[in-house]
């Protein structure tokens, strides 16, 4: 299966392969795993996702220009400067759409967006933008939020646990039914 051209691509994986700076364009692709890939710079345009998995891949500065995720994992990757603001994202609570774990997702937006159950764990959030999101349910814990903004952020049941470096502004913030573990001192 060719990545670059076929348009449904399903059950496959996909290792040690560059598409830096191509265009993947009105892809539907379904359960495949990405390992060692590298997206750096490139573009997603209109492709869809689901059940899909990527495994130490770089995608700093992809482009996710009117792309929708469901069920994604990113597990070891840099998911640097990212727009998660461009993609075309499910309506619905069914099922959760991206979890990160052990990735960097430094200078990322996901300004606005409704991501109920993210889940972002041992992870590298540094300033990244999570200004008026729904986070509803969303966990943290492990993850360095150095300098991310929460404002008229929705964290109703989300979790913190050994999160750190995070400040989230009480009055400008929905925060009920939280977890946050505070350092011992």
């Amino acid at each position: 299966m060719n990545l670059l051209t076929d348009k449904l691509i399903e059950e496959v994986e996909f290792k040690y392969k560059d598409y830096s700076g191509k265009e993947i364009k009105s892809a539907e692709i379904t359960d495949v795993k990405f390992t060692h890939c590298l997206f750096v710079e490139s573009s997603f345009f209109e492709c869809r996702f689901h059940n899909c998995m990527f495994t130490k891949c770089d995608l700093s500065m992809v482009r996710v220009k009117n792309s929708r995720f469901s069920n994604v994992q990113f597990e070891g990757c840099k998911a640097i400067g990212i727009s998660w603001m461009e993609a075309s994202w499910e309506k619905g609570d069914f099922f959760r759409l991206i979890d990160f774990n052990d990735c960097a997702v430094n200078y990322s937006s996901f300004f606005g967006l409704k991501l109920k159950q993210m889940r972002m764990t041992k992870c590298t959030a540094r300033e990244v933008d999570f200004g008026e999101a729904d986070l509803t349910g969303a966990v943290f814990s492990f993850t360095d939020l150095s300098g991310s903004v929460f404002t008229h952020t929705n964290l109703t049941e989300a979790d913190f646990t050994n999160a750190s470096n995070y400040t989230i502004p009480a009055k400008s913030n929905i925060l009920k039914r939280r977890d946050f573990l505070y350092p011992k001192l």
